[in-house]
């Protein structure tokens, strides 16, 4: 196995928590979602916020070098970070983008996602004065009440712009691409509709540029999954490429490998005894004498803090449950059913590697724990902080 981490030493060594990412399990994940699609639908594999705490550039490598053909992140700057690390594929920005960003935009060849007229028109103006084309694509708001143009406005938006660009000589503007987004792919119904706007907003904009080939796209992970009609020309697959299932069921459809494990160790366990009020606020008392594991990671790190009394963590292989409140740079576990345990000893907080009373094996996952404290899965990776170290493993 190798390891490696930008500017780091080997996994752990000093690090109070690390999280290792598995490069490998990125790309068979990828594979898997074009194997799924098949092979007239491309793959923008969305990387923004650092590629779900991942680490966007790795990830990005990773999944273009697996089939992915564009990377989608959610502003300019993070476009800039992967441009600066020899990137050169195409990138599309998903967020709305600020009008001081116009020129970098341009500079660093950003596709926007974008219905606003205004940036439009100021992109326009900024490829005519750099005598470049900028393409992008139309973001059609048929539902989510977030960003883009509205449906029946979209036509009307278009023919400013082509008057626009007449009136300024503003050629370099050019519409190569269309988009949506899904506000609850798990709701059929609701789904069907924006996607039936959707088809009828293409069809109304493919009269108006008769010959040319927009790529069309509206499907993130669990749209990918659900609605294989939906998959256009392009789907922008998140949670799949990171192995994260986007509902309970994702598993019947494509065989998902995490790619994220998160760390710790032990830095003390003490005994305590019975009636033992712990951390904060004395949420948890021990009704027996027990032996209680002090681990170096916290709220500060991104570990949540809705985990308090709660959570569970993996300890020589022994599930150990979490006392007290989680504070910003501690948290307790009770460590009274795993004798062996002691000061150094590595603790798994996501991942696999225990086994339970009927010896299955017991992991624990980022899809997991977001059920256990009322969230996606999304936010449990993506909040990881930079105190976690990244440590990346490219193959065995």
């Amino acid at each position: 196995m190798k390891l490696a981490a930008k500017g780091s030493v080997s996994a752990g060594s000093i690090s109070r928590s690390w999280a290792e990412i598995d490069l490998s399990a990125v790309a068979q994940n990828v594979r898997s979602v074009k194997r799924w699609v098949g092979s007239n639908c491309q793959i923008a594999a969305v990387v923004k916020a650092d590629a779900y705490g991942h680490g966007s550039c790795p990830v990005s490598r990773a999944a273009l070098n697996a089939g992915a053909a564009w990377l989608a992140v959610a502003g300019v700057n993070e476009a800039i970070a992967l441009r600066e690390d020899g990137i050169t594929a195409p990138i599309m920005a998903l967020s709305p983008i600020g009008r001081w960003e116009v020129e970098s935009l341009l500079e660093h060849n950003v596709t926007p996602v974008t219905g606003d007229e205004d940036l439009l028109k100021a992109l326009g103006s900024a490829a005519r004065n750099a005598k470049r084309q900028a393409e992008f694509h139309l973001k059609i708001d048929t539902g989510m009440g977030r960003a883009g143009v509205l449906p029946e406005d979209a036509a009307i938006l278009l023919q400013s712009l082509k008057q626009f660009m007449t009136d300024n000589s503003a050629a370099g503007l050019k519409l190569t691409g269309l988009a949506t987004h899904f506000a609850s792919p798990d709701r059929a119904a609701a789904t069907k509709r924006q996607f039936t706007r959707f088809q009828q907003v293409a069809g109304l904009i493919a009269g108006q540029y008769p010959g040319e080939k927009l790529t069309l796209h509206c499907s993130s992970s669990a749209a990918i999954l659900s609605y294989p009609k939906m998959h256009l020309d392009m789907v922008r697959p998140g949670l799949l490429i990171y192995g994260i299932a986007p509902f309970q069921e994702a598993g019947n459809y494509l065989h998902l490998k995490a790619a994220l494990s998160l760390y710790t160790r032990i830095a003390v366990v003490r005994r305590l005894p019975a009636g033992t009020r712990l951390s904060y606020g004395g949420t948890h008392r021990l009704t027996r004498d027990s032996r209680i594991a002090l681990i170096p990671v916290g709220y500060g790190d991104g570990y949540p803090r809705r985990l308090s009394n709660r959570g569970w963590a993996l300890a020589n292989g022994v599930q150990v449950p979490v006392v007290g409140r989680v504070c910003m740079d501690l948290t307790l576990m009770d460590v009274t059913d795993c004798p062996s345990a002691k000061a150094g000893d590595k603790v798994t907080l996501i991942g696999s590697g225990g086994l339970n009373a009927s010896g299955g094996a017991v992991e624990i996952t980022a899809a997991e724990i977001a059920k256990m404290i009322r969230t996606t899965p999304h936010e449990i990776t993506t909040c990881l902080t930079s105190r976690v170290e990244r440590v990346y493993r490219e193959g065995q």
